[in-house]
């Protein structure tokens, strides 16, 4: 590939990204305003996300597997959304969080499983080069390890009720059904001599790792009563889904630099040809 790789609507994803974590979390704190306007704020900034992933699934060839891996992650985001409308509005009708184990849970829970149909389609455009299956057993042990060491010595001393429990879950899930997968397709990517191509999943990861520590800090500021919609337990998260916008947009630039886009449609025959190449 030749030329820059960074478009300049990347880089505006990035600007504009930057500048909604300083506006939700330096500028608002400082307005009278409560924690409740600071997480519909943060809700409508990680709208933002959705339209991005669902833009970068409708450039890739229709039928493909890299279509509908940017498909799901984006249902993957605005199932958060939607259930963080739920809580925003729980909230301010009710005026206390939603009760958990809830309905919220099981919306919460939704995502999960869009994620990894995300991953696991994103990894099947690879099928016919690179068997994925050794990478994915060392990721999953190595990840299931730490899990391990995460529930004992971080989330087990702070649970204490149920709504606790569900909220270690997140930080577990997140840790052992979310990331082995993102490592795997980003290592097999790499391994395969596409640097360039790897780099949209390595932010992917960088995102999932923003939601791990995030989810991890809500469990214990939860659990000690400390809690507060739109506060510092909520940045990882709103980082990490910012930062899957510009995932998005970085996975449309490098396809494009490579010429698959850009020079015309893909056929019917190669429908992942987005990944299936060697660089140039």
């Amino acid at each position: 590939m030749n030329g820059r790789i960074v478009s300049t609507r990347t880089l505006l994803v990035i600007a504009s990204g930057l500048l909604s974590m300083l506006v939700l979390y330096t500028v608002l704190p400082l307005l009278p305003a409560d924690g409740m306007t600071q997480a519909v704020v943060s809700g409508l900034a990680t709208i933002v996300p959705v339209g991005i992933a669902i833009w970068a699934a409708l450039t890739f060839p229709a039928g493909s597997r890299m279509r509908m891996a940017w498909l799901f992650m984006g249902l993957s985001i605005l199932s958060y959304e939607f259930a963080s409308l739920i809580w925003a509005l729980s909230e301010i009708v009710r005026g206390t969080q939603p009760a958990s184990p809830g309905v919220i849970d099981l919306v919460y829970l939704v995502g999960y499983p869009l994620t990894m149909l995300a991953l696991v389609s994103a990894i099947g455009a690879l099928r016919r080069e690179a068997n994925p299956m050794s990478v994915l057993l060392i990721s999953f042990g190595a990840c299931a390890g730490l899990g391990v060491v995460l529930w004992m010595f971080v989330l087990k001393p702070v649970i204490a009720t149920p709504a606790d429990l569900i909220n270690a879950i997140y930080s577990v899930a997140d840790l052992v059904l979310i990331l082995p997968l993102g490592i795997t397709l980003a290592y097999l990517v790499n391994r395969l001599g596409r640097v360039r191509d790897a780099l949209a999943w390595w932010v992917v990861i960088a995102a999932f790792m923003f939601a791990l520590t995030d989810d991890t800090l809500f469990t214990m500021a939860s659990a000690s009563g400390v809690y507060l919609s739109g506060g510092p337990a909520d940045v990882g998260l709103t980082l990490g889904y910012l930062t899957l916008g510009v995932a998005a947009s970085l996975a449309v630039d490098v396809t494009r630099a490579g010429g698959d886009l850009s020079g015309g449609p893909v056929s019917a025959e190669q429908p992942d040809a987005a990944l299936e190449r060697t660089d140039h």
